[in-house]
């Protein structure tokens, strides 16, 4: 019995010690969107045909929350700190279809199966969404393709690739600079799109 009340206190301050690693409520990880394009690049343009933007395309394990990063050429790991505020692929589809809805130069801009009606469809499939160590960089690639909606015939495809340096080594950073990467691609893809009869 005494034993027992000896061993209390040692009992008691472990695990107040033990609590004390917990992960305070604060130390959550910064949260980051992607961007849309705000300007209208295609408001002096002629009313192009109704567009519909599919759900991208996107190797699973870039298709989640965690930041990635890409440490050798074959293996992907995750940045600590940061995170997507929802999976990629949902934050690149939203991204896609706010941009192109601001731009102007469509006469509708939708999801696919959501009662939109529309000419064309933007199938796009997310290849690179990381920061690359070999060369500090943040590289996005997306690899494109236009489909007429009554035949399904593919009408064109393009790949977009941007690889912009990253100015510091600030977990922040990466973030920041793969969403300019992003809409880079973004700006471009659209100009490309407009350039379609």
């Amino acid at each position: 019995m005494n034993l027992t009340y000896r061993l209390l206190p040692l009992l008691m301050g472990g695990f107040l010690v033990s609590c004390s690693l917990l992960p305070a409520p604060e130390d959550t990880p910064d949260r980051f969107l992607l961007d849309a394009l705000s300007s209208q690049i295609g408001k002096n343009v002629r009313k192009k045909q109704a567009l519909i933007i599919d759900q991208p395309t996107i190797y699973t394990p870039l298709d989640n929350t965690r930041v990635a990063i890409m440490p050798t050429e074959h293996t992907l790991d995750y940045i600590a700190d940061i995170e997507w505020g929802d999976r990629l692929g949902a934050l690149v589809h939203e991204s896609l279809i706010h941009s192109f809805q601001n731009a102007g130069a469509f006469a509708s801009v939708g999801r696919l199966n959501s009662g939109v009606q529309g000419e064309r469809l933007l199938a796009i499939d997310v290849r690179k969404f990381y920061q690359r160590c070999c060369d500090h960089k943040a590289e996005v690639e997306y690899f494109v393709q236009v489909f007429d909606t009554k035949d399904r015939k593919p009408l064109a495809s393009k790949r977009f690739h941007h690889a912009f340096p990253l100015p510091d080594k600030k977990a922040i950073t990466v973030a920041l600079v793969l969403n300019d990467a992003h809409q880079k691609a973004m700006e471009d893809m659209l100009e490309w799109l407009l350039t379609l009869t």
